[in-house]
């Protein structure tokens, strides 16, 4: 018995990140899902958002605190940000164009080129990673982190302008997204040191 609660203790320690990141993708589909085909549902669009940024943070504290952090999970978290969590902002602002200044809009779509490559540059990475290039890191870096977390600041701010109208709201959407925009411009600038093919070959 005491050998049994131990297995299941080691396999929920093994497996809760993993298990949360799963989670967290599909809260992050169907947030995309109800933005696209449900925009004016924003009670269910925000509970859908608050967990999704939620297992984004969860998951890898969880994964660094028992030490099994892991390629899959290193992956599938920056699948669920790039292509799941982080359009949410974009996709929400368009459907609610009306509402924004064509300024905020400009921000955004400055935003969404950045994204775009940063997606390509993680995508090399991965690329490099599985050629066996195991010098390459695909974990997020450090900007990256910062321009999540911004991101789900702003997402959270865009929501919130959206449901009361409170310039406040904009006004602190409007700083997180240059902030999103300075660290996707780190962002880049280190994948380009992590996977640049020349740099990589002389490694």
């Amino acid at each position: 018995m005491k050998d049994v609660k131990e297995r299941t203790k080691n396999w929920w320690r093994q497996n809760l990140a993993n298990l949360i990141t799963i989670a967290g993708l599909i809260t992050s589909s169907l947030l995309l899902f109800e933005l696209v085909f449900n925009p004016k549902r924003l009670k269910r669009i925000t509970v859908f958002y608050l967990l999704s940024g939620a297992s984004d943070f969860a998951d890898g504290k969880i994964a660094r605190w028992f030490k099994v952090e892991s390629p899959f999970g290193s992956i599938a978290d920056q699948f669920r940000d790039k292509v799941l969590f982080c359009p949410s902002q974009i996709i929400m602002v368009i459907q609610y164009s009306d509402r924004f200044h064509s300024s905020f809009l400009a921000l955004i779509f400055v935003f969404a080129i950045l994204e775009l490559l940063t997606f390509f540059g993680g995508t090399i990475g991965i690329f490099w990673y599985v050629k066996g290039s195991k010098k390459i890191k695909i974990n997020s870096s450090d900007w990256g982190k910062r321009k999540t977390f911004a991101g789900f600041i702003a997402g959270l701010m865009i929501i919130s302008y959206i449901h009361t109208a409170n310039q406040v709201f904009l006004g602190i959407a409007y700083l997180t997204l240059v902030f999103m925009i300075f660290w996707s411009l780190k962002s880049l600038a280190e994948y380009k040191e992590r996977v640049w093919p020349k740099n990589n070959k002389a490694q």
